[in-house]
């Protein structure tokens, strides 16, 4: 990894890093802000970034929603499977106990996906997007004009032709097929216009950003045309290489817990769904054993996605009673997201300090 930049240089935010905080968790804003606070007053957000932003967050949040209802019935549906098997009356004397533990286990599938599906509503997503704006409004870029963006797709058809990065692996897209070669274009204009370097975080892992021959190009091009330089970089790239203080980052890695948990999430419920399906009731009582173990492994699942909270707030706990000036001045710096946080954690019924 290159050494951070020393000189003049704006940070640049890609549409995948802000559609982060409506994808994960309610923390996800908080952590790209403590990810960024050595640098705050360097953040900017090309034009066409916070149109596609705006234009996908609708989208996504449905698309979220959408997902955690189909796997939710895909559980149902094999939990139902569990108790059509248990009819064929091979345990007739515990009936009433199995009815017990399987509508147990529904209870608990369909308490944890309304919490879920909370996350996900209209009013959450225009609250994420409100704060979101809040943030960023003094670092929102006009963007390209008419006559640019024409030249641009002109000059986009040759380069996709060619696998010219950035952007050629969306050459068969039939929206915003040039996207991201606009944004290219505006940090380009940036970088010459402002006399700065940029620092970039994409999550963008194509090999039309990310493999050595297009980074290679990418970095020619930026510099023969600003004669400064570029550094394409992973929200955790950045994070080391333009690490915070000790203490926020304390927290970040509390925070990124929970954001790699829900990440797995997808993951866990995999895993379970398959246990589900492959149930085969026993030929004798131990059904009562078997089923029991099943409910017993969705309230595992359920903890693997929420425990990580509580290690937060121990987190939060353990920052505020070090007694430590280091600590105290970080708290202080950092007192109105803290608040903040607590009113979110207010809203989602998780205790905190």
């Amino acid at each position: 990894m290159s050494e951070p930049f020393t000189g003049r240089f704006l940070v640049a935010i890609d549409t995948n890093v802000l559609l982060g905080v409506n994808r994960k968790t309610t923390f996800s804003l908080y952590i790209l802000k403590l990810i960024l606070s050595s640098n705050e007053d360097k953040v900017w957000i090309p034009g066409h970034v916070w149109y596609e932003y705006q234009k996908n967050c609708d989208s996504l949040w449905k698309s979220c929603k959408n997902n955690l209802e189909k796997q939710q019935t895909q559980i149902n549906q094999s939990v139902d499977k569990i108790q059509l098997k248990n009819a064929s009356g091979l345990v007739d004397e515990k009936q009433d106990e199995i009815s017990i533990i399987i509508n147990d286990l529904k209870d608990k599938i369909k308490k944890f996906y309304s919490n879920e599906k909370g996350k996900y509503t209209k009013s959450q997503n225009q609250d994420a997007i409100n704060a979101v704006e809040i943030w960023l409004h003094d670092k929102i870029d006009r963007g390209l004009t008419i006559k640019e963006t024409i030249s641009i797709f002109e000059e986009g058809s040759i380069r996709y032709d060619n696998d010219i990065p950035p952007g050629f692996k969306d050459k068969t897209k039939s929206t915003n097929r040039f996207g991201d070669l606009l944004i290219w274009k505006e940090l380009i204009k940036k970088a010459r216009q402002d006399e700065v370097d940029i620092v970039y975080i994409t999550l963008d892992r194509k090999d039309d950003w990310n493999n050595p021959e297009s980074l290679n190009i990418l970095f020619q091009e930026f510099h023969e045309e600003t004669n400064k330089d570029i550094q394409i970089l992973s929200l955790e790239e950045y994070k080391e290489l333009y690490a915070p203080n000790k203490n926020s980052k304390t927290i970040v890695n509390s925070l990124e817990l929970i954001d790699k948990q829900s990440e797995h999430a997808n993951e866990i419920v995999k895993n379970f769904m398959i246990q589900l399906k492959t149930f085969e009731l026993p030929q004798n009582n131990d059904f009562i054993e078997k089923i029991s173990s099943i409910n017993t492994n969705t309230q595992e699942m359920i903890n693997k996605l929420t425990h990580p909270y509580e290690k937060f707030v121990d987190t939060l706990h353990d920052m505020y009673t070090a007694p430590s000036d280091i600590v105290n001045e970080t708290l202080k710096k950092f007192n109105a997201d803290i608040e903040q946080l607590k009113q979110i954690l207010d809203k989602r019924k998780i205790p905190h300090i």
